[in-house]
């Protein structure tokens, strides 16, 4: 045993796994053979020094440092000022057994750990539970649930190495373990379908692949084979060096005689761009039930290209010759999507569907949580043939806000809705951020936050059946949530039933109950029997309301298209008489409307009474909508919109751009620096992407990327325009130009070094994807966006924000500009703020 391997086992606060030299494959120092162990030093502890919210600048002085700079390795006593004048001092903090750091007292702090290495090598660090980590000042996703499964590869340098990490919890395990291989198999977060006894349709699953190697694994194959069966082999995508991608594979169907639990074999064989090649082997556990059993079933998503999973509750009665209702679900925080499912009774011509929000925590069913919701109720529609008329929604506790927050936000989609112990909204339970301050900044970015106003959307649920059910001891989610919501439903004039269970907590039923009572209730279901969606001929009345046409544009024969101020509100109340040839209405904030001829027989006129003026439209036949546009308060007939435009295909703001199977490209032709600092900005957003959102973004460089392949998927881009060759490309048309020392947003032009930008904008050939930018004028700027929360549900950013390193210390006050572009995607037509403080000199 050496020396640090002997230290090492006299502080038993690390485990160390023996090291599998692999003498064929070169690609690595590991290679050479099993480095030392890395030698923890003594940890250090410092408390109160984060402000962290739903807010989209955290306060955080160390990470103000660290971006500039300034940061240094802390001693025992050191004083840290704050921005409010306070001193914090770090603190020693103790070393336990197996790796586990006692970080009690140090809530809203960090801990330092030093780590010695007598040579470099790799490592698999885990660091759990926490809520940031950087690892010689590159950012890794942090395990703030406490999974354990987040295994990340780390290149440990020749000497002193350093941790910093956000502590979750009291206590907080920090592991690092020699890898067994290159390429690695993490079966702890694999996701799975249950497969069906005697259907061979293949169907997607994924499992967790680790290239502890110093290159990026480009191709390979994962084969899969069912107990001994017949196999499935599917591509491996790339996986970026020294990180962890979730990778697809297919798996063969089930035999007749399968049944239970049963062995799935795979190997994976990766190939680097060397030629070189490894092959890993596994073994996991499959579900195999009958066609009637709750079951997991897995898709493709478009959001990214992931697997996701949704659970079924299939009819109690199968498959009849009309039309099933389907339920949507939406499961409280921590919950599984089947165990959700496994909370209902089978229902007389009824699916059951139980979306995931993409992590049993997720997003809240927001942001890329919503966007799961519906892309599951539009899979599982077609699907099993639903009869559309009859979809209800319910969801309970963080899934009761689901329902109440995907009803009010998609009215046209669901018959009826039945939050059980949900909560309204984030600034209701949550821990919403508060913009309280009359500035145009805090106006652009309170705006960003509008389409998680539930309370704001409210009128949108008078035409669905409600039902709100709660239990009055709820000692999780207080009943006053639902009877705040109940009070703003009576303000609207909105009806509803409501029943509140005597004595009933967070969560109840009755042993003799068939589903579990909170959920599986009889009269929320007996409610939703009764309701369906009338057909849009048959609709007379519309009010509508929405806070983002390219997220809800649509109830009925109505769609709001685009907005004069982004963000705001857009509201309208329509009636139509058929037999008077019209429709009659009032709006507000709508600069672009689309109303259906559909109730109309053709070839004649229709007339418009909108906000007071009268417009007359010819409906020659073929013609299915009619166009209007206001103007300076006057409405006129208008054409269907450019496709470049904003418009329910594409209205931004930033977070949108994370979709439509996004690429992450690092630029690579900056300094070594700012190369360093790009690779590891994109691959901490891919890991934050799949620990957050079981994700799986491709990442490339700007040398292997060219936009031109793709057209519809959406672009995100790391770096500026001189340290990522893709940049120009991309951002041709655009009126934001960030380059080394400067910015300019339209006719506002800013000279520093310091600035960190986001923005979104059309791509170019594509009626639907986004490019963005993650950058800086330079490579301070560049690391500011390192504490940008955008995959944390809650925090809004609009089309467009510029910063300065103030902003991690002063919050709001380090902003520069900050705004939305015209529907033109045009800076003039737009609403930027720039604060007079901050203003340049044009």
């Amino acid at each position: 045993m050496t020396r640090n391997a002997a230290a090492m086992s006299r502080r038993r606060s690390w485990t160390i796994v023996p090291f599998a030299f692999l003498p064929l494959l070169c690609l690595s120092p590991m290679a050479a053979g099993s480095p030392e162990p890395p030698e923890p030093g003594i940890p250090l502890g410092i408390s109160g020094v984060i402000r962290a919210r739903r807010d989209p600048f955290p306060i955080d002085p160390i990470q103000a440092l660290v971006a500039m700079g300034r940061w240094h390795a802390p001693v025992e006593g050191e004083l840290l000022s704050l921005p409010d004048g306070a001193k914090r001092a770090w603190r020693r903090i103790q070393a336990r057994a197996n790796g586990v750091l006692d970080t009690s007292g140090l809530a809203g702090g960090y801990v330092y750990l030093p780590v010695d290495c007598a040579e470099p090598g790799v490592w698999i660090l885990t660091a759990t539970p926490t809520t940031a980590l950087i690892v010689n000042g590159e950012p890794r996703t942090a395990d703030p649930y406490g999974y354990g499964y987040a295994k990340l590869p780390v290149r440990l340098k020749q000497g002193v190495n350093e941790i910093l990490l956000v502590p979750r919890s009291d206590t907080v395990t920090v592991r690092l373990d020699a890898p067994s291989s290159l390429l690695m198999v993490n079966n702890r977060d694999a996701t799975l379908p249950d497969l069906i006894a005697g259907d061979r349709t293949r169907s997607y699953g994924a499992i967790v692949l680790i290239n502890a190697s110093e290159s990026d694994i480009v191709g390979g194959q994962i084969v899969a084979a069912v107990n001994g069966g017949p196999s499935a082999r599917h591509s491996i995508p790339r996986i970026p060096a020294l990180s962890v991608r979730k990778a697809p594979f297919l798996l063969p169907g089930a035999r007749a005689s399968d049944r239970g639990e049963i062995e799935l074999d795979l190997v994976v064989t990766g190939r680097w761009r060397s030629g070189a090649r490894l092959t890993v082997r596994d073994r996991i556990t499959v579900r195999v039930v009958d066609r009637w059993a709750v079951r997991r079933e897995t898709f493709l998503s478009d959001t990214d290209g992931s697997v996701q999973y949704y659970a079924v509750v299939p009819p109690r009665d199968g498959i009849g010759t009309n039309a099933a209702a389907l339920t949507l679900t939406c499961h409280g925080a921590g919950v599984e999507a089947l165990g959700q499912a496994q909370s209902y009774a089978p229902k007389r011509a009824m699916w059951i569907v139980a979306p995931t929000n993409r992590r049993p925590f997720g997003f809240d069913w927001e942001d890329w949580g919503r966007m799961d919701a519906i892309e599951t109720l539009d899979i599982a529609q077609k699907r099993f043939a639903t009869d559309r008329s009859r979809t209800y929604l319910t969801g309970h506790s963080m899934g009761g806000h689901g329902a109440w927050h995907l009803s009010a936000t998609f009215p046209d989609r669901f018959a009826a809705v039945g939050p059980s112990a949900g909560w309204p909204s984030f600034g209701s339970y949550a821990g919403g951020a508060r913009f309280d301050g009359l500035s145009e900044v805090e106006g652009i970015l309170r705006r960003a936050t509008t389409p998680s106003d539930t309370f704001g959307l409210a009128r949108n649920l008078a035409a669905l059946g409600i039902y709100i059910l709660h239990g009055d001891a709820d000692d999780n989610v207080p009943i006053e949530q639902a009877r705040a919501m109940a009070r703003r439903l009576d303000e609207v004039k909105v009806p509803y039933t409501m029943h509140e269970q005597p004595g009933a907590g967070h969560w109840w039923g009755a042993p003799s109950d068939p589903g579990v009572g909170c959920v599986d209730w009889p009269a929320m279901f007996d409610l939703f029997q009764r309701r369906t969606v009338p057909r849009i001929d048959e609709t007379r009345e519309v009010e509508f309301i929405t806070a983002n046409p390219g997220v809800s544009s649509t109830r009925r024969w109505l769609r709001i298209l685009q907005q004069h101020r982004a963000l705001s509100f857009s509201k309208a109340a329509i009636r139509c008489d058929p037999v008077g040839r019209r429709y009659v209405g009032t709006t507000e904030n709508i600069a672009l409307m689309e109303l259906s001829t559909l109730p109309f027989a053709p070839n004649q006129p229709i007339t418009l009474h909108i906000d007071g003026q009268e417009i007359v439209a010819p409906n020659a036949s073929g013609t299915a909508s009619i166009f209007l546009k206001s103007t300076a308060g006057a409405w006129s007939l208008a054409t269907q919109p450019s496709r470049t435009e904003k418009g329910p295909g594409r209205s931004g703001p930033f977070k949108e751009a994370f979709s439509h199977r996004f690429i992450l490209v690092y630029g690579t032709h900056g300094s070594s620096e700012e190369n360093a600092w790009a690779f590891a900005r994109a691959r901490y957003d891919a890991e934050t992407f799949w620990y957050r959102g079981n994700g799986s973004p491709d990442v490339v460089s700007d040398r292997d990327f060219d936009i031109r392949n793709g057209v519809d998927r959406s672009v995100i881009l790391y770096g500026n325009e001189d340290i990522n060759r893709a940049w120009q490309a991309a951002f041709a048309q655009c009126p934001v130009r960030l380059r080394r020392g400067s910015l300019q947003i339209g006719p506002n032009r800013f000279q520093r070094e310091d600035l960190a930008l986001l923005f979104c904008y059309p791509k170019p050939g594509s009626a639907v994807a986004y490019v963005a930018g993650v950058g800086g004028t330079g490579i301070v700027g560049c690391k500011l966006t390192d504490r940008a929360p955008y995959f944390v549900s809650g925090v809004g950013y609009p089309d467009v924000m510029a910063w300065t390193p103030e902003a991690l210390t002063q919050g709001m006050d380090g902003v520069v500009a900050a705004g939305y572009f015209g529907n033109d995607w045009s800076v003039d037509r737009g609403d930027i703020a720039v604060p007079m403080a901050k203003a340049p000199t044009r």
